[in-house]
């Protein structure tokens, strides 16, 4: 065998090692024609869940899952999340399965971890996004109620938590997971403390009012007429889990009229537990109040109203929530 030959050789073994973590198949030309070669990838990742770390390691070949493992949970629910995720994955060859009934918080770790390990393979985890359910299981529904609520015959409108109901600009958080219903009803006491009680002023001004504590501000985020993207913090938003509803209070401005056009929708972003949560609405009702001096000296406006010295108006919505996505690394 000649040196050229031999040279020609070792290069094209030495491009295929490089090529390794690579996630499309490679065609390297050489003697005799081309060769298609299988790249095959992996790739780790860590997450906390409810009893520890999680780690999820991936396999991959031409940027097709081929096996996830998952480690570290023992408990009962926490275990037969790291059986059923793993093997959902590969199945809808995705990260975006359904959590495990009794062990959201695990569930929530191994995508993420997940998540984590596609892009220490060198893959693009928004690429692996698409919902999969088991053949046979449930559609994944939405139903918030307290404990409190009236009968099954009553239950509050149900909604989709399927990944093309959320808004496409969110889309960049490549960690990001629809919520299952179990999630969602986890959280919702959470994001119930964290909201506002829409307090006008007026009403701090009654005898005995007391401020409602551990409240926080959130985003609220639309879409302009121009398709870019509006987005402010607002601190008079309420979330029910009752009827699975956001209400809340802008004064006027660009992400308030958004919210008033026909079939209207956003995403309002929550910080809470270490996560962002991003609440997928859809505006249901919209009222208007009006600027006037006496609804002002009323204390008609919220307490936190400040569009007085231009005489904004301050717009009341109510929105239906669609969906309920989680990150812990938000990027648009």
């Amino acid at each position: 065998m000649s040196k050229r030959i031999c040279g020609m050789l070792l290069a094209i073994v030495m491009l295929a090692a490089c090529l390794g973590a690579a996630a499309e198949s490679a065609i390297l030309f050489g003697v005799g024609g081309s060769v298609k070669l299988k790249l095959e990838t992996s790739g780790t990742g860590k997450a906390k869940g409810h009893g520890g770390d999680v780690t999820v390691t991936i396999h991959a070949t031409d940027g097709v899952l081929t096996a996830v493992e998952a480690v570290g949970e023992k408990e009962d629910m926490g275990g037969m999340a790291l059986a059923e995720l793993p093997e959902q994955m590969v199945a809808g060859n995705t990260i975006n399965v359904d959590a495990i009934t009794g062990a959201t918080e695990t569930s929530d770790a191994i995508k993420e971890a997940a998540a984590k390990a596609l892009k220490d393979a060198g893959l693009d985890a928004g690429k692996f996004q698409k919902h999969y359910a088991p053949a046979g299981a449930a559609p994944a529904k939405i139903t918030l109620k307290k404990a409190d609520a009236q009968p099954a015959a009553e239950e509050a409108p149900k909604a989709e938590a399927a990944a093309e109901n959320v808004d496409a600009y969110t889309t960049a958080s490549a960690t990001k997971t629809v919520l299952s219903a179990e999630g969602i009803t986890a959280i919702a006491p959470t994001l119930e403390a964290l909201s506002s009680t829409l307090s006008t002023t007026a009403d701090t001004q009654k005898e005995g009012y007391a401020p409602k504590e551990g409240t926080a501000t959130a985003q609220i985020m639309t879409v302009n007429e121009d398709g870019s993207v509006g987005l402010s913090t607002i601190s008079e938003w309420a979330f029910s889990g009752a009827d699975c509803t956001v209400q809340m209070k802008l004064t006027h401005g660009q992400n308030a009229l958004n919210l008033t056009r026909e079939n209207a929708a956003g995403t309002l972003l929550v910080k809470a537990e270490g996560a962002v949560y991003l609440l997928h609405l859809q505006v249901k009702d919209v009222d208007v109040l009006e600027y006037s001096d006496a609804a002002y000296e009323a204390g008609e406006f919220d307490q936190f109203y400040s569009g007085a010295p231009n005489k904004l108006a301050e717009y009341h919505i109510t929105c239906d929530v669609t969906a309920i996505e989680v990150t812990y690394a938000l990027m648009f």
